[in-house]
């Protein structure tokens, strides 16, 4: 930053008072009470304004520096900023907020925005009215630094942090006091407390949880496994009883066919002493001979008791060879599922075989009752 030129309207005991500065250290002299000190405050009160509410003049510089001849104070600078010159008009009021300004960017002549209460020294220079003070003027005692200064010493901050941190804006000692606050928030002084410490304890229990998992885990493992093999071992058991079942179901079948096979054979012998009783009966009449009412009545109902077992005979058959091509049926087929129809089917024969039963019993008991009659004729003759 570079101020070119001021120019005083009217402070303090200056009114149309102007000074043109060069490049470099400019020295200001007079003798006392000559206005010295007025430029100065004339320059920072341009830049930073200053408070108006104390009473006291060697405190509140707007009383202080307020013209003897009742003028406004007022006047402009202009200074050069990263090599772009500006001016700054400025008629100042009671406060900050009422005084008048206006900045210009004299390379483009256009009127700059400036928020109401902004600094404009803040805004270009990035640094508070005490560093600004200490660092563009040298009074007559000049101006010291010290490490031990008080706490608004920008200037003295600033370079204290440059020197021990390598930026102006970093504070050692800050970063310092950050770091051992970080430090005990993560562990504390005792070792006992911290968050470093309870995630070492939360890491600790993970850890026996992980274990346990993984022993869970193993055993879970290890159960699916059994479960499989049961699983297929059921199968294979389920397989087992419905083809034994099956085996069953056909070997009833097959004693049902002997069965009939038997009763077939009885019919056919029945058959044959009706044939012959016809014979004889035929031979009786031709012959003339006399036959007791009574006896020709009773042959007659034997004959057609015969009859109708005869006819009983063939439905037998027919059932009889339907049975024997399911029979074949079932041989021939290959066990893959027991249906819930197939199921349905058994419990039909089953049905059928008893009711067969049923019957064949009582063709036995007819064909008793034939061989007692064959007896009995064979006794007439």
């Amino acid at each position: 930053m570079k101020i070119r030129k001021i120019e005083i309207g009217s402070f303090g005991k200056f009114a149309n008072y102007k000074i043109n500065f060069n490049d470099g250290i400019n020295i200001v002299y007079g003798n006392n009470e000559d206005g010295k000190s007025t430029i100065m405050a004339f320059i920072k009160m341009m830049f930073y304004g200053a408070a108006g509410k104390s009473l006291d003049l060697s405190k509140n510089i707007r009383r202080k520096y307020a013209p003897w001849n009742g003028d406004k104070m007022s006047g402009f600078i202009e200074f050069e900023h990263n090599g772009v010159d500006y001016r700054v008009e400025k008629i100042f009021g009671a406060s900050n907020l009422s005084d008048k300004v206006n900045l210009w960017n004299m390379a483009t002549g256009e009127k700059e925005k400036i928020s109401s209460g902004t600094d404009i020294g803040q805004r270009f220079f990035g640094i508070g009215s005490a560093a600004f003070e200490k660092s563009v003027f040298i009074g007559q005692i000049g101006s010291t630094i010290s490490s031990d200064g008080d706490k608004d010493d920008e200037i003295t901050q600033k370079l204290l942090n440059l020197v021990s941190t390598g930026d102006e804006k970093v504070s050692q000692k800050k970063v310092i006091e950050r770091l051992e606050t970080a430090k005990n928030v993560l562990k504390a002084k005792s070792g006992k407390t911290g968050t470093l410490v309870n995630l070492n304890k939360t890491l600790e229990n993970l850890n026996i949880e992980l274990f346990e998992a993984l022993g869970d885990e193993k055993k879970k493992s290890e159960m699916q496994q059994q479960y499989e093999e049961t699983v297929l071992e059921e199968e294979k058991l389920k397989n087992d009883y419905e083809i034994n079942k099956l085996q069953y179901n056909i070997q009833e079948k097959l004693e049902e066919i002997q069965k009939l096979e038997y009763s077939i054979s009885k019919k056919k012998y029945l058959d044959s002493l009706v044939d012959e009783y016809n014979s004889k009966k035929q031979k009786l009449v031709h012959d003339d001979i006399y036959l007791d009412s009574n006896y020709v009545k009773n042959c007659e109902d034997q004959l057609s008791t015969i009859q109708t077992l005869e006819k009983i005979y063939e439905d037998y058959a027919k059932k009889l060879e339907f049975i024997e091509i399911e029979n074949e049926q079932l041989k021939s087929e290959k066990l893959t599922e027991v249906t819930e129809d197939y199921l349905k089917s058994v419990k039909i024969k089953d049905k059928e075989k008893i009711e067969l039963q049923n019957s064949i019993d009582e063709l036995q008991n007819i064909m008793k009752e034939t061989n007692e009659f064959n007896f009995e004729m064979n006794k007439e003759q």
